[in-house]
């Protein structure tokens, strides 16, 4: 069983790239390069009242990869409190590699999307996946909070 890497990423001065700083970025790639595996880079959105579904899901997919990976994972980050990010991070230990980045998007490049309780703001970060995780990635899995 590996530990569990835990970054977390505030959002930058750069409305266009929460990741701007590039120090950031570096370190988020280098911690995903590897030689001798490839990585599965999934992003998930939520916020505190999809944290425990959002935990379901994630388990539900580590439970059900063959072999050892290395999973990149970053949650777009909505509010979820403390306590609950340790529980789905307590939720992600299991004989994978995961690397999870926190990003807290930037609550201004979406301040005019309509929101309600089935729709809440943090269902609207997926549109900001290109700018918010490393240029260097090329492909990535987004799954629902509750998809499971």
């Amino acid at each position: 069983m590996n530990p569990i890497a835990d970054t977390t990423v505030e959002p930058s001065n750069d409305p266009g790239n929460a990741l701007a700083d590039p120090a950031t970025e570096n370190l988020i790639a280098a911690n995903l390069a590897t030689a001798d595996q490839q990585v599965i880079t999934i992003a998930c959105s939520a916020d505190d009242y999809y944290a425990m579904p959002l935990a379901v899901t994630l388990r539900s997919v580590l439970e059900n990869l063959s072999g050892r990976q290395k999973i990149a994972l970053f949650i777009l980050d909505g509010g979820i409190r403390p306590a609950r990010k340790r529980k789905i991070l307590r939720s992600l230990i299991s004989n994978h590699e995961v690397e999870t980045t926190w990003i807290t998007p930037p609550a201004t490049q979406l301040a005019r999307v309509p929101t309600s309780d089935t729709y809440p703001i943090s269902a609207y970060y997926r549109i900001l996946l290109p700018d918010l995780i490393p240029k260097q990635l090329k492909k990535l899995i987004y799954l629902d909070a509750d998809l499971v």
